[in-house]
């Protein structure tokens, strides 16, 4: 737990230093255990007070694995429900109409459709022996037959190599939800469940916030955007407006 409020507490100490919009104190993050921590950052959008949520994770003290049901899709929540071990659940990737994937999608070396995003604008959310990473499949893309054991595609990145990856606003909005990492390996699920901003809006009020990110992929966000927690003592519930047909899922170890 040390370690844990040692870590918060220099995130803090770099936000202090780093001339942001979002100003930040240690007592901000609510911190659950030496595993996981959150708390709402505050923005303003057209005068009006808005607002979105991380949730640090430290991954080794978790397993995470990708769930992924075509036939049953479910709202996040009820993919937390009924998933004894499940503590904290995401929506995943994109996916069609017939809640089949969108993009590149591998769970235990089996392949889920055969369908991929054009690498040069996407990312892949891997899991391999239980180490999490975001792969930049511009520099590593994927190889025919490459052997993977869980592997999420999804686009864009907002955040690539700790700098900003979106270079032009849309202004088409929407929720989003995101995950990111640190150089320290710790995992971010960014949720903006009521805010709706375009992706060059969410890139820089994550950049704002002064979190040290070096990669932040945006995932599936509209009305897919959600999380279910339940753990230790915290309960959240942000429920997706619709089902969806995969999510991410951590199981405290």
């Amino acid at each position: 737990m040390k370690k844990f409020y040692i870590f918060i507490i220099l995130v803090a100490a770099f936000l202090s230093l780093s001339g942001c919009d979002v100003k930040d104190d240690p007592d901000s993050w609510h911190i659950v255990d030496d595993s996981f921590a959150y708390r709402e950052f505050n923005f303003e959008k057209n005068k009006t007070g808005e607002s979105f949520s991380v949730y640090l994770i430290r991954p080794e003290k978790f397993k995470i694995q990708f769930l992924n049901s075509s036939q049953e899709p479910q709202y996040v929540s009820d993919w937390l429900y009924d998933n004894d071990t499940a503590e904290i659940v995401v929506n995943g990737s994109y996916f069609h109409e017939d809640f089949t994937p969108s993009g590149y999608l591998k769970i235990n070396s089996e392949r889920i459709g055969e369908r991929l995003f054009d690498q040069n604008l996407s990312g892949l959310v891997q899991i391999e022996d239980n180490k999490f990473s975001i792969r930049d499949l511009i520099a590593k893309p994927l190889a025919e037959g490459e052997q993977i054991e869980n592997g999420m595609q999804s686009y864009p990145f907002l955040i690539k190599n700790s700098k900003p990856a979106v270079t032009e606003d849309t202004e088409k909005t929407a929720r989003r939800t995101a995950i990111g990492m640190d150089n320290e390996g710790n995992i971010y699920i960014i949720i903006s469940d009521i805010s709706h901003t375009s992706l060059f809006e969410f890139m820089n009020n994550l950049i704002n916030t002064g979190i040290p990110f070096t990669d932040v992929l945006n995932l599936d966000g509209g009305t897919s955007t959600g999380i279910a927690v339940s753990y230790g003592s915290f309960r959240e519930v942000k429920d997706s407006l619709v089902k969806v047909p995969s999510v991410i899922v951590f199981d405290k170890i």
